[in-house]
């Protein structure tokens, strides 16, 4: 049985330091992750701005579309993912989106500190799992969009509501620059009881909605190997500039 935190806690047992940072979600999230790991290796602030800049100025452009889709919309995430609160931070944040409640499974308030600390005053915010209740507030709040998982997706279609299944972000390259604009999918409307790319309706109205489209994974590492200068000449160099990029993200 895992107990949350736990890797993290033996890591440090060992040495490894955690570095507080927002999650790598979105322009400002990654911006912020991969500047709180440039000031640990020392890197001088005009090459942490060379490194991003061309990755920064492309993501900036497509999240300014989806914002102009989505901004203003609800959104009620139920608990599942554990991704839940730095999600939340980025829809709100960035994507103007308006957070009615942000559930999640555990809450582990030290690795979530400057992700919190985002969230708008008032934010509500429900730690475990009380479905019922969890679900009579979502019905009488009427959000635009749900994140949820599988289980309560299919009710929530069929009532008219439009989800996403969490799994997606689970199993989806949403972290970094490249996928800032459309870690939610390519809204053009968001209404109730139909389907959009990303996004699943009930499908009685205007077709079945689609599944989120595969992406390439996002250049983390690449943008990791430069800042520590770190080249990529071999399978080596490759691969623990990979395990840096994904350890640092979960820790």
């Amino acid at each position: 049985t895992s107990v949350p935190g736990m890797t993290a806690r033996a890591l440090e047992e060992r040495g490894a330091i955690h570095i507080p940072a927002l999650f790598p979600l979105g322009v400002e999230g990654t911006e912020a992750w991969l500047r709180a790991a440039a000031q640990v290796f020392h890197v001088r602030e005009q090459v942490f701005q060379d490194t991003i800049a061309s990755a920064f100025a492309r993501a900036e452009a497509s999240l300014r579309r989806s914002r102009e889709r989505l901004a203003g919309r609800s959104l009620f995430f139920f608990p599942d993912s554990q991704l839940e609160i730095p999600l939340a931070r980025y829809v709100s944040e960035e994507l103007g989106m308006r957070l009615i409640e942000v559930g999640t499974p555990y809450l582990h308030r030290a690795h979530l500190s400057e992700d919190l600390a985002k969230l708008p005053s008032g934010t509500l915010i429900s730690e475990g799992q009380d479905v019922e209740r969890q679900l009579d507030r979502c019905r009488a709040e009427d959000p635009d969009l749900v994140v949820c998982g599988l289980g309560l997706a299919n009710p929530l279609e069929a009532e008219g509501f439009t989800t996403k299944w969490s799994i997606e972000l689970l199993f989806s390259p949403i972290q970094g620059f490249d996928q800032a604009g459309d870690l939610f999918g390519g809204q053009e409307r968001v209404g109730r009881g139909v389907g959009r790319e990303g996004w699943h309706g009930n499908g009685r109205e205007k077709g079945e909605g689609k599944k989120l489209r595969a992406h390439g994974y996002p250049p983390v590492a690449g943008i990791v190997m430069r800042l520590t200068g770190r080249t990529a000449n071999t399978a080596r160099d490759r691969t623990i500039a990979g395990r840096t990029a994904v350890m640092f993200f979960w820790l």
